[in-house]
């Protein structure tokens, strides 16, 4: 994989690190928030027994990174789709199987705060338990949420010309909303 390690870690932060303060605020309004956090918003985190929370976004990402991963290093870029819904599978069995994974391809399974059940995004979960799931061909039912764009902000993150151009990455990232939400 090409590019900076460094600036990889710092998207995965960055993503959770904006997923564990917004969370909270996810579905209210500037009113709303306001009402809650004072006139400036909110400007911290809600913390849970001195933690910010790793939510369902975060973990999804993470997997979607480790599935791609997979493929990278075995060589196989080209079929980066199949790893990418290798991720997906694996973080959906994450949110109902939370004992110690009998057979994982995702290092990120064996850490069990990575097993939580965590997500409330019902639909994408049963998107995601179909035998087929979504593809650009054909998408999975429309579910429109915030994690739409964890997907694809996600599979962004592996672009590399050495094997994938701009395009491609778009397509992946395409298919990784096509796969999880159903809108490529």
């Amino acid at each position: 994989m090409g590019g900076n390690p460094s600036s990889y870690k710092g998207c995965l932060l960055g993503l959770a690190v904006g997923d564990a303060m917004g969370y909270t605020v996810n579905d209210k309004t500037w009113a709303e928030i306001q009402e809650d956090y004072g006139p400036n918003g909110l400007l911290g985190y809600d913390l849970v027994n001195g933690c910010a929370e790793v939510t369902a976004y975060t973990h999804l990402a993470a997997y979607i990174c480790n599935g791609l991963l997979v493929g990278i290093t075995r060589g196989r870029t080209e079929s980066a789709s199949e790893y990418l819904r290798l991720g997906l599978r694996e973080w959906m069995r994450s949110q109902w199987f939370h004992r110690d994974p009998e057979q994982s391809q995702c290092w990120v399974a064996q850490k069990a705060n990575m097993r939580r059940g965590v997500c409330r995004d019902i639909r994408m979960l049963d998107n995601l338990r179909q035998d087929i799931i979504g593809s650009l061909a054909q998408p999975c039912k429309p579910n429109l949420t915030p994690s739409t764009l964890t997907s694809a902000v996600a599979a962004g993150m592996f672009f590399d010309e050495r094997w994938m151009t701009p395009k491609g990455v778009g397509r992946l990232g395409a298919e990784a909303v096509a796969m999880t939400h159903g809108s490529p």
